[in-house]
């Protein structure tokens, strides 16, 4: 069993929680491709058996987010779920949001939450907050690509934001309220998209568990838009045993597909100088 499947995930369970469940049904080697909080929902893609191989491939996928957040409240996880630390009655205007929205588009450098899944000397920051220590996580660099007001009543706004990999929400909730001179904490997080999978082509947890089959999305599918070769079972062989296999018809692209004829999937490479240089994630042996 190769393949996707594409999980709408649910609030108050964790992205481990989903793998787990899928795992002990298909007993396949199962991974998520990108952790949402417990309290966030949408889009979970989950890799099943040798597709978790493509893991760094999905790393740099772009994502798509709706998000709501509260003024006036700063919690120590940036989130509801989280204890209060501060609390004010400063409540910036909508066109004060819509002012500072420009100012976020762009490469610009990202402080991640203390409670994250960042790792600290081999320890996850989440864990190491939990027990009361500080956590200093340097800035990561990120890009937001679009950042809308989707909504705005009373203390809330819902935004509607597209961002690179790696964007924490629940940072740009604390930014934007700093840029606004005031706190805020994420109240919702619903991923909309990432990389190739949609939320209207998501699936329950609770269908899949099911039918695991009926939802599994083929490798190909995901991988439609990517540059694809054809290699004979010979080069299949040749690339299996460390020689080299050159191709005539491109010189240099990255994340080539790789098929036999029968139309299976072999994996992903990298031409360089016309050089097959596959990755290290095989998908079939």
């Amino acid at each position: 069993m190769i393949g996707f499947l594409n999980i709408n995930k649910p609030a108050d369970v964790s992205s481990a929680f989903i793998t787990n469940k899928i795992k002990h049904k298909t007993k396949q080697k199962v991974g998520h491709l990108g952790t949402l909080d417990p309290m966030a929902t949408g889009v979970l893609p989950v890799a099943i058996g040798k597709a978790t191989r493509l893991f760094d491939y999905f790393l740099d996928k772009d994502k798509e987010y709706v998000f709501s957040v509260k003024f006036g409240i700063l919690t120590d996880t940036l989130d509801i779920c989280g204890q209060t630390l501060k609390e004010n009655n400063i409540v910036p205007s909508k066109n004060q949001i819509l002012n500072i929205l420009p100012e976020f588009i762009g490469k610009q450098m990202q402080i991640p939450p203390q409670y994250s899944a960042k790792s600290v000397n081999g320890e996850r920051a989440y864990k190491l907050a939990r027990n009361g220590e500080t956590v200093n996580l340097p800035p990561k660099e990120i890009e937001i690509y679009s950042l809308e007001l989707l909504d705005y009543k009373e203390k809330e706004a819902e935004f509607k934001m597209h961002c690179s990999s790696g964007t924490y929400v629940r940072s740009v909730a604390r930014d934007l309220a700093n840029k606004l001179k005031t706190i805020a904490t994420t109240i919702k997080i619903h991923r909309t998209k990432s990389g190739f999978f949609k939320i209207e082509d998501s699936v329950s947890l609770e269908s899949v568990l099911d039918n695991p089959d009926k939802y599994l999305v083929d490798v190909l599918d995901v991988l439609k838009t990517n540059t694809k070769i054809t290699l004979t079972e010979q080069e299949k062989t040749d690339l299996l045993c460390g020689k080299v296999v050159k191709v005539n018809k491109l010189k240099d692209e990255k994340n080539v597909v790789l098929k036999t004829i029968d139309n299976r999937v072999y994996g992903l490479a990298n031409i360089e100088n016309g050089i097959v240089k596959v990755s290290s994630f095989l998908l079939e042996d």
